[in-house]
């Protein structure tokens, strides 16, 4: 059986550029697991919770995840693509399902390829849309 743990772990190790994985509960913003050089406190945990329930103020504040600021470029109630002002790399916050209880965040630098970062994220988040809070999905 998988772990939370496990999760963030394959999304650094089978991901180029990725230098952090994190699944934050999704009512308090609390990291579950993380993995990765870079880490999100449990304050940046609970914004975004907070920025998911009006995404509109993602765009208006930027997010900050692992100490670093990041501009929204897309925003809705299941997924946030985020952007460094400089540098290159961003990052991409997902939540499955409505009442999914668990959001997969990964940031990436400027070598690793969006696109293929993004649909893992998504895919990882969707894969844990049947997280229950005890039972990890396989």
């Amino acid at each position: 059986m998988a772990s939370l743990s496990d999760y963030a772990d394959g999304l650094v190790r089978d991901n180029a550029g990725v230098v952090c994985a994190a699944v934050l509960d999704a009512a308090t913003g609390a990291v579950k697991a993380e993995a990765g050089g870079t880490k999100v406190t449990a304050g940046e945990g609970d914004k975004l919770v907070q920025q998911y329930a009006e995404p509109d103020l993602a765009f208006v504040e930027g997010v900050v995840l692992g100490g670093t600021e990041y501009n929204c470029v897309r925003a809705d109630d299941r997924s946030f693509h985020l952007k460094l002002t400089a540098g290159g790399g961003g990052a991409c916050v997902r939540v499955g399902a409505a009442g999914q209880q668990v959001i997969v965040v990964v940031l990436y630098d400027a070598s690793g390829d969006a696109a293929a970062t993004v649909t893992a994220t998504e895919a990882a988040g969707d894969a844990l849309g049947a997280y229950d809070g005890a039972t990890v999905p396989p």
